[in-house]
Order: C-alpha cells, then sequence, then structure tokens
C-alpha cells in the first residue's frame, strides 16, 4: 500500500527555527577546559626557553642522583642572606660616639 505524503507536502519543508538553541557537541571536561583557553603559537624563543628549564630541571635531578646531593644542591642555590641592620645597631657600630656594642666583641 503506498503512502500519503500529500499531508508532509502541503506543510512544505520543514526547517529548523532560530528561536532553538543549537546543540552543541558532546565534549569530555578536559575537552570543554582546552576549548575555554585561548589558543597560543609557540614560538622558536619558548621552545627554547622550554628547553632550557628542561636542561636545568635534568641537572638538579643529576645533582639529586649523586652521592652527597643536599649538600651540592644546597650550595648551588645558596644565595647569602643581606644583613639585617637597624639604625640602633648601626649606631652602635660607631664606637668612637661612645655608644656601647650590643655584644662583646673585640675592640680595637
Amino acid at each position: 500500500m503506498p503512502r500519503d505524503t500529500s499531508k508532509n507536502e502541503a506543510a512544505g519543508p520543514t526547517e529548523k527555527s532560530d528561536d532553538e538553541p543549537k546543540k552543541e557537541p558532546i565534549m569530555s571536561r578536559a575537552a570543554r577546559r582546552r576549548a575555554k583557553k585561548p589558543q597560543v603559537t609557540v614560538t622558536s624563543e619558548m621552545r627554547q626557553a622550554a628547553r632550557e628549564r628542561l636542561r636545568e630541571l635534568r641537572r638538579h635531578l643529576r645533582l639529586l642522583k649523586s652521592n652527597g646531593a643536599r649538600r651540592k644542591v644546597a650550595k648551588a642555590e645558596a644565595k647569602k642572606r643581606e644583613r639585617e641592620t637597624t639604625e640602633a645597631e648601626e649606631v652602635c657600630a660607631r664606637l668612637d660616639v661612645g655608644a656601647r656594642p650590643l655584644k662583646k666583641s673585640r675592640r680595637e
């Protein structure tokens, strides 16, 4: 038995109306997170900096694996602290004025 398609033809072709929201593709959480971030164009300078960071990281790990690593790493990363001085200590440092020193030390 043939189908009666006259009803569908009279209604006209069905088009999606604009008021219906467009369905977004199903994405994983990681894909959604990635889509939020702006795309970054990697330059040769960025690659060079990444290589340098990796080189430093490998050097650091190599030091850790070797014997006496803690001392070596501490020595490599040591930064001298600046002396913490206050105005009172600076005044006491001038012995010619007659101020008493904070600690007993050798006076010349």
